[in-house]
């Protein structure tokens, strides 16, 4: 899983991905999740 950090309307935004089936040779990337800082992580977790 990775985070790529980025500001949208003077907003840090983070973007959640992961390359399938591995990072070496991915031939797809999943979008998990897009939000704003404040509680990203936990609500990611759920």
């Amino acid at each position: 899983m990775f985070v790529h950090k980025f500001k949208l309307n003077n907003q840090e935004t983070l973007l959640t991905y992961e390359l399938r089936p591995h990072k070496n040779a991915p031939s797809e990337v999943m979008l998990l999740a897009v939000g704003s800082h404040e509680h990203f992580y936990a609500a990611l977790k759920r």
